[in-house]
């Protein structure tokens, strides 16, 4: 093997370690607990997409990264299994706890008393 297949096969490797070391980052963003500091609400309304989704999280202060939680909802193939509703969200919560709390339609149950008369 010459100095150019060499070179090939270093580059090849360099690319391997590059994505290996991506995919472990990103796994652990997905999993390290959350910035959310105490429990909070957020309403995911019908229709809205993983993106929409991502970002209205974001915003709330559930998660750090939008990009890390599509990433994450595409790689565990569950974009389909989220669903709408009214979520509590507990303080330190992780990306990957919290597509899976979406899943499980959990919502907030709200109760309403209505006295005779």
């Amino acid at each position: 093997m010459g100095r150019f297949g060499c070179a090939v096969v270093v580059v090849a490797l360099l690319i391997v370690a590059a994505g290996a070391g991506g995919l472990l980052w990103l796994s652990r963003q997905y999993q390290a607990p959350g910035p959310l500091v105490e429990q909070t609400i957020v309403v995911v309304p019908k229709g809205v997409g993983v993106r929409g989704i991502a970002e209205r999280l974001a915003d709330a202060g559930v998660i750090s990264s939008p990009l890390v939680f599509q990433i994450g909802v595409r790689i565990q193939e569950a974009e389909a299994g989220l669903r709408a509703g009214e979520y509590e969200f507990p303080a330190g919560i992780s990306a990957k706890e919290v597509v899976a709390l979406l899943k499980s339609g959990h919502t907030v149950v709200r109760r309403l008393t209505v006295p005779e008369g």
